[in-house]
């Protein structure tokens, strides 16, 4: 944590510390039990609001590692057949509603006492090589589920962490889910699989036929409706581990740009809408998509462009003036870029002395789509073939 922030880097969500079998068989569990409580303290040093938490069934995960722990001692001599199978049931075993329910609640004293949020991932039960949904996974059944724990605690303590890899692993609908549950996301968790295995992969990694596995323009559409301006967790660990150690920074820094790009796609129509006036900047294709689906809500005052020989004349609605009319602009007034060069462009403003907020609209992932294209050199609207 002090390395992190002597980097300018400061956490806003915790997960408890927990271990797995074989540095739990090292150590009596009773600590560990204890250590997964004292996170709750650390997170809050941390500068935390929120701490992620799995449901845990501590007397079925302590069983467990002492039946690992005699198997280790005794290398299988002495494990019988009938502790073998249990093992493996107790490996797959999944708290119930009610296990579930008890398990959190006993989570709201500490998470009083240090002023977090609890943050529930939606799960899914596993039973002989196959995964179904659950009272975790169902959208319904898990804002019920969440707002009756709300009720217990007396104030909205509990929020949901949606993990859209497990939705994807499940079949849902997104758009669906992200309806359902609403203003209960705390956090969002963007990672991609092949649909099939449960795997922790750049989102656009796992692709087939050009198209990604995960149907991105559905899960940035319902986020967009839902207005959701929470945090973004990208995780990319499969990809990360599969790299060679040499190209692993490479990694990270293209994940951080991953991260980048989905916080502006999801916040696109926030930003559009905060702003009280609003004029653009281009006449292509990117301004007709902008009028088509953001025109008659958030209308802007006009547009403009470089090419001169199309000042003056009216496209979509509204008037395409020289970039010199943005001078004329009040300071409180943005001016959305309509164009690719948003790096260029964004040059050209300023050294025209301009101090507008200048923000970067597009139109990869759009509320509706539409079938034709527009030709900005002929300025027509280009024909099929």
């Amino acid at each position: 944590m002090q390395k992190s922030k002597a980097e300018g880097i400061y956490h806003t969500i915790a997960t408890p510390v927990f271990f797995g079998d074989k540095d739990l068989i090292e150590m009596p569990f009773y600590i560990a039990k204890k250590l997964y409580f004292e996170s709750f303290r650390i997170a809050r040093q941390a500068g935390c609001k929120s701490i992620l938490c799995a449901p845990i069934l501590f007397d079925v995960t302590e069983e467990r590692v002492k039946l690992r722990a005699k198997q280790k001692k005794n290398k299988g001599m002495d494990f019988s057949k009938k502790e073998e199978l249990r093992l493996k049931e107790l490996e797959h075993r999944r708290p119930s509603v009610q296990e579930a329910k008890s398990f959190y609640l006993s989570l709201i004293p500490y998470a009083r006492e240090n002023n977090l949020k609890v943050l529930i991932p939606n799960n899914y039960d596993y039973y002989n090589g196959t995964i179904y949904r659950n009272a975790l996974s169902d959208p319904y059944r898990l804002k019920e589920f969440v707002e009756e724990l709300n009720k217990e605690a007396g104030y909205d303590l509990f929020k949901i962490a949606l993990d859209f890899g497990i939705c994807n692993l499940l079949g849902q609908n997104y758009h669906q889910v992200l309806s359902v549950l609403g203003n209960l996301i705390e956090l969002i968790m963007l990672k991609e699989n092949n649909g099939h295995n449960g795997a922790s992969l750049m989102p656009f990694s796992s692709a087939l036929g050009g198209k990604s596995s995960v149907d991105w323009l559905s899960i940035i559409r319902g986020l967009r409706e839902i207005k959701y301006d929470k945090a973004v967790y990208i995780d990319y660990m499969d990809t990360y581990n599969a790299a060679p150690v040499s190209l692993r920074s490479d990694i990270v820094a293209y994940g951080k740009k991953i991260a980048d790009y989905f916080s502006w796609q999801i916040s696109m129509e926030l930003v559009i809408a905060k702003y009280p006036s609003r004029v653009l900047f281009g006449a292509g294709n990117m301004c007709r998509n902008y009028m088509k689906c953001y025109g008659e809500e958030f209308p802007p005052l006009f547009t403009c462009d470089n090419n001169k020989a199309i000042w003056g004349q009216t496209f979509e609605g509204i008037e395409i003036k020289s970039p010199e009319a943005l001078k004329e602009l009040p300071d409180d007034t943005a001016i959305f870029l309509c164009n690719m060069y948003y790096d260029e462009i964004t040059d050209q403003l300023r050294s025209m002395g301009l101090k507008n907020p200048i923000e970067r609209y597009n139109d990869e992932y759009l509320p509706s789509m539409y079938t034709d294209r527009f030709d900005s050199e002929k300025r027509e609207i280009k024909k099929e073939n």
